[in-house]
């Protein structure tokens, strides 16, 4: 709940710390005729807003532990073929070379 009352004060959301600050700033950009501005920086937040509630969001939706009364396996063995790695490497090799055999074909 921390973490997301920290993240929503940074964003300047109206009932929290960080709203007055924002606020008076575009008012006096207002006053000062300076819309432009003041209205980049209102994108500019609702941008960082959007950061700060998806980290808020990665950050509290965790998965529980997982309880297992059995060991499972580090190393699993898979049958490798032997085929494919051969082709792959003739394929990489003559990859740089390869306009030139197509030239002579």
């Amino acid at each position: 709940a921390t973490l997301l009352l920290t993240m929503l004060s940074l964003a300047g959301l109206p009932p929290l710390t960080g709203f007055l600050p924002k606020w008076l700033i575009i008012q006096e950009l207002t006053k000062q005729n300076m819309a432009a501005t003041a209205t980049m920086i209102s994108l500019l937040s609702l941008l960082s807003l959007f950061f700060y509630l998806r980290l808020a969001y990665c950050a509290t939706i965790t998965l529980p532990p997982h309880t297992t009364n059995h060991m499972k396996q580090w190393h699993v063995n898979y049958p490798t073929n032997t085929f494919i790695a051969i082709l792959t490497i003739t394929s990489i090799t003559l990859l740089p070379i390869s306009p030139m055999i197509s030239t002579i074909i």
